[in-house]
């Protein structure tokens, strides 16, 4: 996602009337950035550079730029690795993406920290736990060594939500659209990276248990894939910002939380469904990363105020925790 403002409906279209074929608000919004992909549905356009203002970015500026296969990389991605050489395929969605330059996002950072390994940022904004299926699919060819998935759970399980529901929508409330658009000119960023997950299972609690069954299969199928061709599969678990910051929310976040009704019980069964899928990932064995407690634990801002998605410092902490657990051979190490 690009940090301008998005059309909330892109997000919400979930309980809408939207037919299987019909296109998706974002193709048409983020055209300059987005292109229609019949294998995963959207990915990056190819060979991009184009800067967008930004206030909390250094400089007040994110360069955004692309390579030949849509990567968010400077360098061109090989089709065929170097002869010796390790490759780690990252997938996720914006904030894997990275609302940041290139080289400052956490897999550039892990990369610059291993030797020898290609690490391509396969981030793609409005990515969901299908997609990243899809994605690794499609790039099966690259011949990683290694595949990591980043959830972000912010907003992961009502893209689930979405593809479950699509062409199949679900009846709102007669105030739900209403209220939806007015907490999102309380506080948009809340709305697009929180609160638009949460207020969606409050109101439809049935389709929660249906997300995660969906999200876990495609989890499933996921280490399945990569079992089958020899790939180390890791999951990342990015929580969202309310969830890990140490500083007070801003009032706004209580007003948009009061425009949809919304109370700190609501968070915390959000809450949950993280909590459900880090346990059910150590129940299948399956490596991950929950960068929850390592945000908790540290003392400064992990996300941008400006529009929520991980910040220089969430993408450095990321990068210094999947260096630390990756099962890489020792030798791929920098001293």
């Amino acid at each position: 996602m690009i940090p301008s403002r998005v059309i909330i409906s892109g997000l919400i279209a979930l309980t809408a009337s939207v037919s299987v074929a019909q296109k998706p608000a974002f193709l048409t919004n983020e055209s300059g950035y987005y292109m229609a992909d019949e294998k995963v549905g959207h990915v990056h356009l190819p060979n991009l550079r184009f800067t967008v203002n930004f206030t909390e970015y250094p400089g007040g500026k994110i360069e955004y730029r692309t390579n030949n296969l849509g990567f968010r990389e400077n360098a061109d991605t090989r089709l065929i690795k170097k002869h010796g050489q390790r490759r780690i395929l990252v997938v996720g969605d914006s904030h894997t993406d990275g609302v940041i330059e290139n080289s400052l996002s956490f897999p550039n950072l892990l990369e610059a920290k291993l030797n020898a390994v290609d690490v391509i940022n396969g981030g793609t904004g409005h990515f969901g736990f299908d997609h990243y299926h899809k994605f690794l699919t499609k790039h099966l060819g690259l011949t990683p060594d290694a595949f990591i998935v980043a959830v972000y759970t912010g907003n992961d399980f009502l893209d689930a939500a979405a593809t479950l529901t699509e062409g199949k929508p679900l009846k709102r409330p007669s105030k739900y659209m209403e209220r939806l658009k007015l907490a999102e000119k309380k506080n948009e960023p809340a709305i697009l990276q929180a609160l638009n997950q949460v207020y969606f299972f409050k109101t439809f609690p049935h389709m929660r248990r249906k997300a995660q069954r969906f999200a876990k299969a495609r989890l499933t199928a996921i280490a399945s894939l990569c079992k089958k061709n020899s790939i180390k599969c890791y999951t990342v678990i990015i929580p969202p910002r309310h969830a890990v910051s140490s500083l007070p929310r801003e009032k706004n976040f209580a007003a948009a939380m009061s425009q949809l009704e919304l109370s700190e019980s609501d968070l915390k069964t959000d809450a949950r469904m993280r909590t459900n899928l880090a346990s059910w990932l150590t129940r299948k064995q399956f490596p991950h990363l929950d960068l929850t407690a390592a945000m908790l634990k540290g003392e400064r801002k992990y996300f941008w105020d400006e529009d929520h998605h991980l910040n220089i410092n969430g993408h450095r902490l990321a990068s210094e925790a999947l260096y630390g657990f990756l099962d890489l051979h020792e030798n791929t190490k920098t001293e």
